[in-house]
């Protein structure tokens, strides 16, 4: 412990200003934690915890993919060498740009039916397929029973109407 301190006190000796020091050996272990106290999980960090490009690589680097809250998230997902597959873009209220930025890049979340339709356009536009998820809001709410419409994602109720857009160039 005493060597921690003397570490700590060198470095604020020498930059003389707030800064944050990571430990990844503290990172390392608690992903080690979730591994083995839940097998089988894949792990997501959500980068707008720290966005910090070190800090997002090294934890990319032991296997834990990204959850993206925004386009410029996505990218320092990307840059980390995390495949699409293991990057989530789950932000509400995506624009036009931010899904033509990352459409193949990560699987986009979409909380809208407009946002399948812009990711259905794009999609075609560039010729591809693209994975997506699509945020449900169930008929139910665990403390009165029967479901309330929320501002995320799209109501169950209207997803038989709606198959339309679940298809074309997303599979």
């Amino acid at each position: 412990m005493v060597s921690n301190f003397n570490v700590i006190s060198s470095l604020m000796n020498k930059y003389e200003r707030p800064f944050y020091i990571y430990d990844e050996k503290v990172i390392n272990n608690q992903i080690n934690i979730l591994s083995k106290k839940l097998p089988g999980f894949e792990f997501l960090y959500s980068i707008k915890a720290n966005p910090y490009y070190p800090v997002v690589n090294f934890i990319a680097s032991k296997g834990v993919g990204a959850d993206a809250a925004s386009s410029e998230e996505v990218l320092i997902s990307q840059r980390t060498g995390l495949s699409y597959e293991k990057i989530l873009y789950s932000a509400s209220g995506k624009t036009y740009n931010d899904i033509e930025k990352t459409l193949d890049k990560s699987i986009i979340i979409a909380d809208s039916y407009n946002e399948l339709a812009i990711i259905n356009k794009i999609a075609k536009q560039k010729n591809i397929h693209v994975k997506v998820g699509l945020r449900i809001n169930p008929d139910y709410n665990m403390d009165i029973g029967k479901g309330e419409s929320s501002k995320f994602g799209v109501d169950e109720e209207t997803l038989t109407s709606k198959k339309h857009l679940l298809k074309a160039w997303i599979i």
